[in-house]
C-alpha cells in the first residue's frame, strides 16, 4: 500500500496550527545566512585556494553547485509535499516508516552538531581580530593548542542567550533582522570584490591558477567533493514551512536563488583573497600558505585586500559584512530549529511511560515553561516565541523523544 503524505491541519488551514510569520526575503536570508559563516573567509584560503589554485576553486565550486541543485530539487519537493516543521524527519517517517525517520533524524542532527560549536565561537574570534585583548580576561586554558579565556566564553554564552530570548519572543523580528543582515553582508562582499578586481594593477597576476602536485581535473574534483560543506544550513528553511507567509510552491525559486547567491559570494571571497598580498611575498599563494603565522588584518587575506584597495573604509565595510555573517549564523541556529525543529511531526508512540512523562512535563497549560525547557534540553535548542508555537513544539518534542526512546529501549506490547 502506497504511504500517504498528509498534514494535520489546524488554525486557518495551516499544518500544525502555527501562525504565518516568515516572508520570501526572510526565508532567502535564513537559507543564505546559515550557509555562509566565519569559515567563508578562512576555508576558502587554506582549503580551497591553497590546495587547488584559483581556477580549481572556481570550477570546483561551480561543479559543487550543480550537485547541490540536485539536492535542492529533492528538498523543494519534500517541502511542497510535506510542509511540516519536522522537515526531513517528518517526511521520511510518513513515506518510509518510523525506522527511516529515526535514522534521518540522527543523520541530520549529527551534521548540525558537528558545526554548532563553530558558530558559537565565531563572535569571540571576531572580538580577537577587531577588539584585541578586550575579552581576554579571567580563567585561561588551552585545548588542542587553542587558547580559551573566560571572557571570550562569557561573550559567546551571552550572545547565545540574547539571541535565544529574541527568537522566543518574536518570529517576525528575527525575520527582519536576518533579511537586513544577509543583504548587508551580500552587498559588502560584492562591493569589495568587484572594486578589487577592477582596481588591481595591469601587471598583477592571478597565477598560479592551479597548484602543483596533481592534475587540474583532480584539483577541481577535490573542491567539488568538499564544496557541499559550503551549503550546510541552506535546507533549514524546511523547518519554517508551516509559517510561510507565501504559497509553499514559491520555495523552489527561493532555494535556487539561495544556492546561486551562496556560490557567487564564495567566489567573490576567493577572488578578493587573492587580489592583493603584502610585498614581502612572491605570490598570493605564498601569502595564503603563511597566513597561519600572521596576526591582525594580515591574517585574513580578504580583509588585507579590502584595506589595500579601499583603505579603512574597505576594512569597515567588510567588518560590517562579517558581523552580518556571524549574526545570521547565530540566529539561524536558534530560530532555524537546528536541531530542535527536527522534533516536528507526529512522533511514534514508543515507550508509553516515557511518552506520558514527557507530555506531563510539557503541559499545554504552561507554554513558557515549555519554551524554557526546550531551550535547555540537550536535544532541542531555543525555539518558540508565541503561545501556539510553545504548545505546538512541546507536543512534538514529547512525541520525538518517545520516538527516540523506542529506538534505545524495549517497546511495550
Amino acid at each position: 500500500m502506497k504511504p500517504e503524505i498528509s498534514s494535520e491541519v489546524q488554525n486557518d488551514g495551516r499544518p500544525g496550527g502555527l501562525r504565518p510569520a516568515f516572508t520570501p526575503l526572510g526565508m532567502w536570508a535564513f537559507s543564505l545566512g546559515t550557509s555562509i559563516g566565519w569559515g567563508s573567509f578562512i576555508v576558502t584560503c587554506n582549503t580551497y585556494l591553497q590546495k587547488s589554485g584559483l581556477l580549481g576553486t572556481v570550477f570546483g565550486l561551480l561543479l559543487g553547485m550543480a550537485v547541490i541543485f540536485v539536492i535542492t530539487w529533492n528538498l523543494q519537493y519534500m517541502i511542497r509535499k510535506c510542509p511540516d516543521a519536522g522537515g526531513i524527519y517528518t517526511f521520511e517517517k510518513r513515506i518510509g516508516g518510523s525506522d527511516l525517520g529515526f535514522l534521518a533524524f540522527w543523520f541530520v542532527l549529527l551534521t548540525y552538531l558537528a558545526i554548532l560549536w563553530a558558530n558559537m565561537t565565531s563572535l569571540p574570534l571576531f572580538a580577537r581580530f577587531f577588539l584585541g585583548d578586550t575579552f581576554r580576561f579571567g580563567l585561561q586554558y588551552t585545548i588542542f593548542g587553542y587558547h580559551v579565556w573566560m571572557g571570550e566564553a562569557l561573550l559567546a554564552i551571552c550572545a547565545v542567550v540574547l539571541i535565544g530570548l529574541l527568537c522566543m519572543r518574536s518570529a517576525r523580528l528575527p525575520n527582519g533582522i536576518m533579511a537586513v543582515a544577509a543583504l548587508t553582508f551580500a552587498a559588502g562582499f560584492t562591493v569589495c570584490a568587484v572594486i578589487a578586481i577592477l582596481r588591481h594593477e595591469s601587471s598583477f597576476s592571478y597565477e598560479p591558477l592551479y597548484t602543483e602536485g596533481s592534475s587540474a581535473f583532480a584539483q577541481i574534483v577535490r573542491i567539488a567533493a568538499i564544496s557541499p560543506w559550503a551549503f550546510i544550513g541552506f535546507e533549514n528553511i524546511s523547518h519554517f514551512s508551516e509559517e510561510y507567509r507565501f504559497p509553499v510552491k514559491r520555495i523552489r525559486g527561493i532555494l535556487i536563488l539561495s544556492v546561486v547567491f551562496t556560490t557567487i559570494l564564495y567566489l567573490f571571497v576567493s577572488f578578493l583573497s587573492v587580489s592583493a598580498y603584502p610585498p614581502e611575498y612572491q605570490s598570493w599563494l605564498d601569502y595564503i600558505r603563511d597566513m597561519g603565522n600572521l596576526t591582525g588584518i594580515k591574517a585574513v587575506p580578504a580583509f588585507y585586500a579590502a584595506g589595500y584597495y579601499l583603505g579603512q573604509t574597505g576594512v569597515t565595510v567588510l567588518m560590517l559584512a562579517l558581523f552580518g555573517v556571524i549574526l545570521t549564523s547565530l540566529i539561524g541556529k536558534h530560530d532555524g530549529r537546528k536541531p530542535s525543529a527536527l522534533c516536528g511531526g507526529t512522533g511514534r508512540r514508543g515507550t508509553r511511560s516515557v511518552c506520558e512523562a514527557e507530555r506531563a512535563r510539557y503541559s499545554e497549560d504552561s507554554p513558557d515553561r515549555c519554551c524554557r525547557s526546550i531551550g535547555l534540553h540537550p536535544l532541542p535548542g531555543q525555539d518558540s516565541d508565541r503561545l501556539d508555537r510553545g504548545r505546538h513544539h512541546a507536543r512534538r518534542d514529547a512525541d520525538l523523544r518517545a520516538d527516540l526512546s523506542r529506538g534505545l529501549l524495549p517497546c511495550p506490547a
